[in-house]
């Protein structure tokens, strides 16, 4: 049976494996704490149910259902597994995911729960070249354009014209090979666009990209000039938004 040490400082599962508790945050070691002492190794027969459950839903999408329906069987496997432990029933540290199953749910009965909604977490993104509203398929580029934007700012905080911080990004990129959508460059217009909409009714992943990369700078030395600004906005820009778009 897994227990903590005497002093606390490591769950031990078994002979040939321990888990630090110093890896877990401080806040969830508390809530943790009072129930080190009845950490168990589940069951043979839960265990079994989770892998039954797992293996009929991964089975339904072997056959070829691509839909929620599988999705849901297993993670309906996975919340009756985790639920009939005491500790995590105590904890109520499922509910992120019944909300998870919930939506799916929803899904299945034809509705559209907000949780799963696109708009909740992209906003709109007006598609220059064809003059009418879109969105980019790929979600991870509204976080993109938060790089974007801190970026944009880097460079007025610097003092940089925001006329100029447009135009340095846009050539940085370019330079980079990094496009918006295929073949579709980031331009100078765009760049000062999306830094307006930060803060401002922009996508949700793009003010917390801004807000991260804000942070993370606030932490290092001032920006000494000009030339450093640009600097540290290409490594902003080939080592995040690269992978954001």
């Amino acid at each position: 049976m897994p227990q903590a040490d005497e002093n606390n400082s490591t769950i031990h599962v078994d002979d040939d494996e321990s888990f630090p508790l110093s890896e877990i945050d401080g806040l969830t070691l508390r809530r943790l704490e009072p129930f080190l002492d009845k950490i168990a190794v589940p069951k043979r027969e839960r265990y079994a149910d989770l892998l039954v459950g797992l293996i009929r839903a991964q089975s339904a999408r072997n056959a070829g259902d691509q839909g929620a329906a599988p999705c849901l069987r297993a993670l309906v496997a996975i919340l009756q597994f985790l639920d009939a432990d005491l500790i995590v029933a105590d904890l109520g540290i499922t509910e992120v995911l019944g909300a998870l199953a919930n939506a799916l749910n929803d899904i299945l009965q034809g509705a559209q729960p907000e949780l799963l909604s696109a708009d909740r977490y992209a906003g709109p993104d007006e598609d220059e070249s064809k003059g009418k509203r879109g969105r980019p398929t790929d979600r991870a580029r509204y976080a993109g354009r938060g790089v974007v934007a801190f970026c944009a700012s880097l460079l007025i905080e610097a003092g940089f014209t925001r006329t100029d911080a447009g135009k340095i990004i846009a050539r940085e990129a370019e330079h980079l090979g990094i496009d918006w959508q295929r073949d579709d460059r980031i331009t100078p217009k765009r760049v000062l666009r999306w830094r307006a909409e930060i803060g401002a009714g922009g996508p949700a992943l793009a003010d917390e990209m801004y807000e991260t990369l804000k942070a993370k700078q606030k932490a290092q030395p001032l920006i000494a000039n000009k030339s450093e600004a640009i600097a540290l906005i290409r490594h902003y820009l080939s080592g995040m938004l690269k992978t954001a778009l």
